[in-house]
């Protein structure tokens, strides 16, 4: 590689992202920058103090990329002809610490200025998914508006939080998003338990447009979506992602999993009435406002996915999350009845691996430790900030909680995880799922290849 030339003004922008390190220094370790490379996509050059060399790829983040450490809206690619020595792995996440805080602030342009026009395939990415990796999962917030919920789902997370002693007014939620968009938050997640049982919701959305939040996603079970003028009054106040919870293809499956059978229907009208209102696809990518469903793998329903999907597709929906359960809340209380083992799952998405391969991220699976689909892209659930009342709160204390990635503090690893090659983009596996499963299901891959 050659050292890069002075004044070419992608260097400049890689020097910035790697800010203070310069070709020519020695880092900690001995790990010495020989180069940058800027054509077409950048790259450094690097060797250790016993002689070997290797070279780390910047590649802009996106769902089934090859990465080696993640650099917030870049991925950082790991190239050595020889097994990667501890201290080399170590220095290439550090290095991926301090692109991801120096590139917070960069524009769209000079991130592609980063990851070349030979971008790894990146232009096909969901542009929904593309949009919230630019936001960054640290500029997301979660406001838990809901104080109730018009369905009883077997794998609900939240059976806690509910209650008319939750709720807060307009004023309180007004306050909370002004403080989250003031602390540099971009994104907004409005959940609930059930926001929509709300009579105030479209002036909570509109505050949050207000503000400026770049995507305002709603996340509902959609059965007020079957009045079509009341989705298009939160589509005008500002929601630019409707996620509508949905569960099976059919009344009786979608039934087992809510325990209300009758909402299935009202739900799947709400989806034709968000097409009818913004369109396909093609039509929803160029208004910027999307349609999304999530759904929660649970034994009655894993072996229908496929049938779901097909329904889904009918329907224009933008971005399908399949979703395995959290293991705490309902799901956890009737494990035997909701959980099911990660064979089940990796059988019951055979015939999606196509699409589950594609790196579009139209569809996409979550909350899976990697072995179990080796093969597929698997999403984590990213850290965010959620702020959700309790019984407890009083004027002085805001009731901000902080969740990390598992929402299971239980989380841990296997024997057989100990040498796997996944373990550092791991969460692990609920401590229940090995009391009853044992090992089923992992796959763990070797660091040698």
């Amino acid at each position: 590689m050659k050292k890069p030339a002075p004044g070419d003004p992608r260097t400049d922008v890689v020097l910035r992202a790697i800010h203070p390190l310069v070709p020519g220094a020695t880092t900690v370790g001995g790990i010495v920058l020989d180069a940058v490379e800027v054509d077409p996509a950048a790259s450094l050059s690097f060797s250790e103090r016993r002689g070997s060399s290797f070279a780390v790829r910047f590649q802009r983040s996106h769902p089934g990329a090859r990465f080696f450490a993640r650099a917030g809206r870049l991925d950082l690619l790991l190239d050595t002809r020889m097994r990667p020595s501890r201290a080399v792995e170590q220095f290439v996440r550090a290095l991926a610490d301090r692109i991801r805080v120096s590139t917070s602030a960069m524009s769209d342009g000079e991130i592609g200025a980063l990851a070349g026009a030979a971008d790894g395939g990146a232009s096909g990415v969901n542009p929904l998914v593309r949009r919230r990796e630019a936001i960054g999962a640290g500029n997301l917030v979660d406001i838990n508006v809901g104080d109730g919920c018009n369905l009883r789902c077997t794998f609900c997370t939240d059976v806690e939080s509910r209650g008319p002693g939750l709720l807060r007014p307009t004023s309180f939620w007004v306050d909370e998003l002004t403080r989250a968009r003031e602390g540099g938050k971009a994104g907004v997640l409005i959940s609930g338990n059930e926001p929509t049982l709300r009579t105030d919701l479209p002036e909570i959305v509109a505050a949050a447009r207000g503000l400026g939040f770049v995507e305002i996603e709603l996340s509902t079970a959609g059965v007020r979506l079957a009045d079509g003028a009341y989705l298009g009054e939160l589509l005008d106040a500002g929601v630019n992602v409707l996620s509508v919870s949905i569960h099976g293809s059919s009344a009786v499956i979608d039934g087992e999993q809510t325990g209300r059978p009758d909402f299935f229907e009202p739900r799947r009208r709400g989806l034709e009435h968000f097409v009818d209102r913004v369109g396909d696809r093609t039509a929803q990518e160029q208004k910027g406002v999307y349609l999304k469903t999530v759904t929660v793998l649970t034994r009655k329903n894993v072996s229908d996915i496929p049938a779901l999907v097909a329904l889904l597709d009918r329907h224009e929906v933008s971005y399908v999350l399949l979703h395995y359960p959290w293991i705490k809340g309902a799901a956890a209380e009737r494990f035997d009845e909701v959980v099911p083992d990660y064979l089940a799952v990796a059988s019951a998405v055979e015939p999606l691996r196509s699409r589950l391969r594609q790196t579009s991220g139209w569809l996409a699976i979550a909350n899976l430790p990697p072995c179990v689909l080796p093969d597929l892209p698997v999403g984590v659930t990213s850290t965010k900030d959620i702020v959700r009342p309790s019984s407890t709160d009083h004027a002085r204390v805001r009731p901000v909680l902080r969740v990390v990635s598992t929402m299971d503090p239980t989380l841990g690893y296997a024997a057989c995880c100990q040498a796997c090659a996944l373990q550092a983009r791991c969460g692990g596996v609920a401590q229940r799922y090995l009391e009853r499963f044992g090992e089923a299901g992992l796959r763990p891959v070797r660091r040698d290849g």
